[in-house]
């Protein structure tokens, strides 16, 4: 978790410094060229060499001995964490010092928190310790907020994490505990609002759900149907039942990367009555097949509506 800084002390700067000592008749140890501070688990935060240390190698500028002060172990708690400074030259050859804050996560933890789901024999949480991530979470894995967190560990396959999507998941939301993944959900279904992530979120849902032990390259029906159930369980489009209906009548079956993708944006343009569809664009051949569907049902229900007037 820690990290090495290095401190650069222009080496001519220091040559002249030290003529100009030498000359006073004065000696004094030279600043040391460069200082490294690390905190890391079960180690000490130690001050720099304290003769000849100058008070810009310490945070908020104090001195070597109130850092000698602090030979104590520092606990993890990532709150708790010293701030890290890095003295840096300016362009005006001037030095200047820059404050880093800590991770706001343990490493340490990510790893454990990923170790507690692993499976036994492979490096990766299958099904079964995904079932016990999602009742530790609180949530259904059919909600859509698993579908979002998925999406945000960037998951490459359903029910399955590997070891790097679950712990790069864990640091993009700098979360390392249940619960911290717990008081993420807010600020992600917040994410998910706009309109560019969800189709981010919405496009990855397809390869989400392929199945690429089979090596499939489209939707089975009893896999895209829930899917896009899911994906739009929050924002629901105009038609989407009547979509249903179309597709189970039709028996299609399966669905392809480019009718899913298009679906997005074909919701967005028809509107709730289809009366703004173009045939003449560059839609899937299925879209102009529901078009053709539903305009034929409304008209069967005029003629319907119609007869039973007369009677």
């Amino acid at each position: 978790m820690g990290k090495c800084l290095s401190h650069c002390v222009d080496s001519n700067s220091t040559e002249s410094q030290r003529s100009q000592q030498s000359h006073n008749g004065k000696h004094r140890t030279p600043t040391p060229p460069s200082y490294y501070s690390s905190v890391q688990k079960g180690q000490s935060v130690r001050s720099a060499p304290s003769e000849g240390s100058h008070e810009d190698y310490y945070t908020n500028g104090s001195s070597h001995k109130e850092m000698r002060t602090s030979e104590k172990k520092v606990p993890m708690h990532p709150a708790k964490l010293p701030t890290i400074s890095s003295i840096q030259r300016t362009s005006n050859n001037n030095l200047k010092t820059i404050s880093i804050s800590p991770p706001e996560y343990s490493e340490t933890r990510i790893h454990k928190l990923f170790d507690k789901y692993k499976d036994e024999h492979e490096d990766c949480i299958l099904a079964e310790g995904v079932e016990r991530f999602c009742q530790d979470l609180g949530v259904d894995p059919a909600e859509f907020i698993v579908l979002a967190l998925a999406w945000k560990f960037n998951a490459g396959t359903m029910c399955k994490f590997t070891r790097e999507e679950f712990e790069g998941g864990c640091r993009a939301l700098k979360v390392d505990s249940i619960k911290g993944i717990q008081a993420s959900f807010p600020s992600l279904l917040q994410e998910v609002k706009d309109e560019s992530t969800f189709k981010d979120l919405y496009r990855w849902t397809f390869q989400f759900g392929l199945d690429s032990d089979q090596g499939q390259r489209s939707l089975p029906m009893d896999m895209a149907l829930p899917l896009w159930h899911l994906v739009f369980s929050h924002r629901q489009p105009p038609l989407l039942h009547q979509w249903f209906e179309f597709l189970k009548d039709s028996q299609v079956r399966g669905i392809s990367r480019d009718t899913w993708n298009m679906y997005l944006n074909f919701v967005e343009v028809v509107g709730e009555d289809l009366s703004t569809y173009d045939d003449t664009e560059a839609w899937p051949s299925l879209f102009d097949d529901f078009v053709d569907h539903e305009h034929q049902k409304e008209k069967q229900d005029k003629e319907r509506g119609m007869r039973e007037d007369e009677v």
